[in-house]
């Protein structure tokens, strides 16, 4: 999957530093969705919420992740039977059948043998041709899947799900539900290069940095704008991170 496409200026400060007398900016991270995820929120009683963050990331992945085996949607692409949906999964559907339509089928979750087949998937590259890909397009379309309650309808077998271009957003927008139940009014979240931020820190707006999108191998990392979030979402996406090149292209 995509790497974060950006660093998040937290400073000198690596686990919590004093907003107030009652308040603390609480740092917590960590990996999940085979990208890393970084949240930083003020707290008044100075709770960590690792825990139940991992948690939350935990079920998420067991329901949308196809890196996951024993994932809901793995199993669902693999064909097993019996197998009921969650809210996870549920939510991200609808949401993504409303994207497919709006967009004309540009937006299309059926796309995952195309994913795999030019080798940005779980699978190995294959070789592809014209005709490779003219066998595989008959199973790209949204049109073909339903969901009858927390059961999902294939019209054909070899029909695969990829959650990747939305499940990640969809994360961020959970974490953010889940510390506002909290009573946490001020955070920022990022997961794969999706934030949402509210509220602020130190009675400044949060701030996040955007990586030059170059292709530099050095570890050095370099900023082509920092931008100021306040009550906002943002995503990020390139093609400068995760690419190969054939015959003289770069895919």
């Amino acid at each position: 999957m995509t790497k974060s496409l950006f660093h998040i200026l937290i400073g000198l400060i690596l686990i919590s530093a004093c907003q107030s007398k009652n308040n603390k900016l609480i740092v917590i991270e960590g990996e999940a969705q085979g990208t890393t995820w970084h949240i930083s929120y003020i707290s008044e009683d100075g709770l960590n919420h690792k825990q139940a963050i991992d948690s939350i990331l935990k079920d998420i992945d067991l329901s949308l992740s196809t890196y996951v085996p024993v994932s809901i949607i793995s199993r669902i692409n693999n064909n097993e039977s019996d197998i009921r949906v969650d809210t996870y999964f549920i939510d991200v559907f609808n949401k993504s059948m409303e994207v497919s339509q709006k967009t004309e089928g540009f937006f299309d979750i059926t796309v995952e043998p195309l994913v795999n087949a030019w080798g940005f998937g779980f699978s190995k590259k294959a070789n592809i041709d014209s005709t490779r890909i003219d066998s595989i397009l008959q199973f790209v379309d949204y049109k073909m899947l339903k969901l009858d309650g927390n059961i999902l309808i294939k019209q054909k077998k070899e029909i695969q799900l990829d959650f990747n271009a939305i499940a990640q957003g969809y994360t961020v927008d959970v974490l953010a539900s889940y510390l506002n139940k909290s009573g946490i009014e001020n955070y920022l979240v990022e997961l794969g290069g999706e934030l949402i931020a509210k509220g602020k820190k130190n009675a400044q707006s949060w701030k996040v940095g955007i990586d030059q999108p170059t292709q530099n191998t050095s570890p050095e990392r370099k900023l082509e704008a920092i931008i100021e979030l306040n009550n906002r979402a943002l995503c990020t996406s390139g093609n400068y991170r995760k690419f190969y090149e054939e015959d003289g292209k770069r895919f």
